[in-house]
């Protein structure tokens, strides 16, 4: 019996120091009937090499090369390229256990789902960070699976620790401008399911590195965050499920809670008029929710609503003057 295809991708940009760690932890699974998809994005002197060297290594291995796209539009080469049944991702500054996607597809399948999750790890400095996991396996429908992907705790927007069916992919692509297509796409991927299993156990080593894109710091990259929740809450605002009306609102509140943290601290105050368009409907959602969307917030972002809603001519200042208030 054949068994299925998964394709993989994997964006790559300017990633050397990582880069044969990643695709070695890949060419290494457990499951064998792969399709590894490097997109190599104008990478510095050496990356490139290393995708060529690989793909004579493994025959599994196709090699793209782009120029100057954005992740997103480099995600979009990938699938449009890819011939699998199934759809994974792999970041190229991180890597994963040799068994990630044997899991992934066993429990997939096993329990007939259309998505499932596995548990990952940040590592920093060489140093991956302690974790509790409990190898247990989740089973969750559509509905509360959306809830918990909008919560944003059990379940998270991450497209590189999760296996998808392939048909989910219909006509879905990753916007080619933004910097935060992850959450512009997942929720629309999930809204296709009907069925998305969670297995916690620890597969993906996610390498925190002070020059990756998510690490760069600028007011664009909050503002395309600003849009995509913006457009997330859109779609589904006419729900008529009561519970899921407010896991949307909360999800929109608790972000625009840490962008407003996020403009201040970094000054980026080019783009508070494009966040105070959405002010109010913010304050709408704090009036209807607020003792609800309070226990679910953390200790720091309670204490930035606190500002937020005294006086918003003082909350800057009082922000930048607490302690650790990033955290």
């Amino acid at each position: 019996m054949n068994k299925p295809l998964i394709s993989i991708i994997i964006p790559v940009y300017n990633t050397k120091q990582y880069l044969e760690k990643c695709i070695n932890s890949v060419i290494n699974q457990t499951y064998k009937n792969l399709e590894i998809i490097l997109i190599n994005d104008t990478s510095s002197e050496g990356t490139e090499e290393i995708c060529k060297h690989f793909q004579q290594l493994d025959n599994r291995i196709k090699l793209i090369n782009v120029s100057n796209l954005e992740v997103g539009e480099v995600r979009n080469v990938g699938i449009r390229n890819a011939t699998g049944d199934y759809f994974g991702f792999v970041d190229s500054d991180d890597y994963i256990y040799d068994d990630m996607f044997e899991t992934l597809l066993d429990n997939l399948v096993q329990l007939n789902a259309d998505i499932s999750i596995i548990g990952f790890a940040r590592e920093e400095n060489g140093i991956i960070e302690p974790s509790v996991f409990t190898n247990t396996i989740e089973v969750l429908d559509k509905e509360t699976a959306l809830e918990e992907l909008l919560k944003d705790k059990k379940i998270q927007s991450f497209m590189w620790n999760k296996l998808f069916k392939r048909n989910l992919w219909d006509s879905i692509f990753f916007d080619a401008q933004r910097v935060f297509e992850d959450i512009d796409v997942s929720y629309k991927l999930f809204e296709r399911s009907n069925k998305v299993v969670i297995i916690d156990s620890l597969k993906y080593i996610y390498v925190q590195r002070n020059t990756s894109i998510m690490h760069e710091h600028n007011s664009r990259f909050i503002l395309d965050r600003l849009h995509v929740i913006i457009d997330r809450y859109n779609y589904f605002v006419n729900s008529n499920n009561q519970k899921f009306q407010f896991v949307n609102k909360y999800a929109l509140a608790v972000n625009m809670i840490v962008m407003y943290r996020k403009i201040i601290l970094e000054e980026y105050y080019d783009i508070l008029d494009d966040f105070m368009k959405y002010y109010q409907l913010f304050l709408d959602i704090i009036n209807e929710y607020q003792f609800e969307i309070r226990k679910i917030l953390t200790p720091n972002q309670n204490l930035v609503l606190d500002f937020m809603l005294e006086d918003l001519s003082t909350a800057p200042e009082k922000i930048k003057n607490t302690k650790d208030i990033d955290k």
